[in-house]
């Protein structure tokens, strides 16, 4: 009887290693797995990131190259403006007199 007891026991002892080899191994593939497809997550985030940062910066840039020709044209009309505006120094040194004694005045 003790040696039925044994082989039972020996029996268990073999099922039990063998289930804990079954688990460790699923285990090992389960998480083999979860890493495999968070690789893959990973690289699906960072490929749409990219393309949506690639896709603001040039809509960022088509913006700014348009603003900047918008500004270029209104400086450019001011400049044109400007120049055709007739210089009165007569007027403009008798404000500049005026604003040089306004000044001294307050000084004394």
């Amino acid at each position: 009887m003790a040696e039925n007891e044994s082989n039972i026991i020996g029996h268990l002892i073999e099922v039990e290693n063998l289930a804990a080899s079954v688990t460790e191994n699923a285990e090992e593939q389960a998480l083999k797995k979860i890493n495999t497809v968070k690789a893959q997550a990973e690289l699906d985030y960072h490929e749409k990131f990219s393309a949506q940062v690639k896709e603001l910066e040039n809509s960022f840039n088509e913006r700014a190259a348009k603003i900047d020709e918008n500004i270029k044209n209104e400086l450019s009309t001011y400049k044109e403006e400007i120049s055709k505006s007739p210089l009165d120094t007569a007027s403009f040194n008798a404000f500049m007199d005026k604003l040089i004694s306004e000044k001294k005045a307050v000084h004394l």
